[in-house]
């Protein structure tokens, strides 16, 4: 089983890491060459702290690897993740990892890049508002054309008579 799970997490199109609970490296998938430039050796063995990569997403990782060890339950997260291919959101599940004790030994996170649906939802946040805007703008000029209802009198044709 756990042969398999290390195929799959080889070829997953997410960026997959696994620290224990000092922060340290003790597997990551090679996809952190497409995000970095640097190999999964890199980061093996060594502390959060102690790699090469943004501050932010150092600080990223640091502060949901200690989150997870409050709560001792999985968390989603996003996290912006500067890289070769430009800035990144990441949404970052953190899973822990418990021994026969139940106690936790490590912390699987898995990273999936939403940076496109993340512009989908900006650029349909921003027609919503402008189609908003359009609207409102259109009250206001028919509010200026039309009279107030206060002002209309009701109006009814004379009846004719004939006879």
């Amino acid at each position: 089983m756990r042969s398999k799970m290390q195929a799959l997490s080889e070829n997953s199109p997410d960026l997959i890491t696994r620290l224990n609970q000092q922060g340290e490296f003790f597997y990551i998938n090679p996809m952190i060459e497409h995000y970095t430039g640097m190999k999964p050796d890199d980061f093996l063995n060594r502390q959060i702290t102690e790699v090469s990569l943004d501050d932010a997403v150092k600080e990223g990782w640091t502060s949901i690897l200690t989150e997870v060890e409050k709560e001792n339950e999985k968390i989603e997260r996003e996290l912006i993740f500067p890289s070769n291919i430009g800035e990144r959101v990441m949404q970052v599940n953190a899973i822990p990892e418990f021994d026969d004790e139940k106690r936790m030994e490590s912390v699987l996170m898995v990273s999936h890049d939403i940076t496109e649906r993340k512009q989908i939802e900006l650029e349909i946040q921003s027609k919503n508002r402008k189609i908003t805007e359009s609207i409102n703008y259109a009250k206001r000029i028919q509010g200026a054309i039309l009279p107030n209802n206060s002002v209309i009198i009701c109006f009814r044709p004379a009846q004719s008579h004939i006879n």
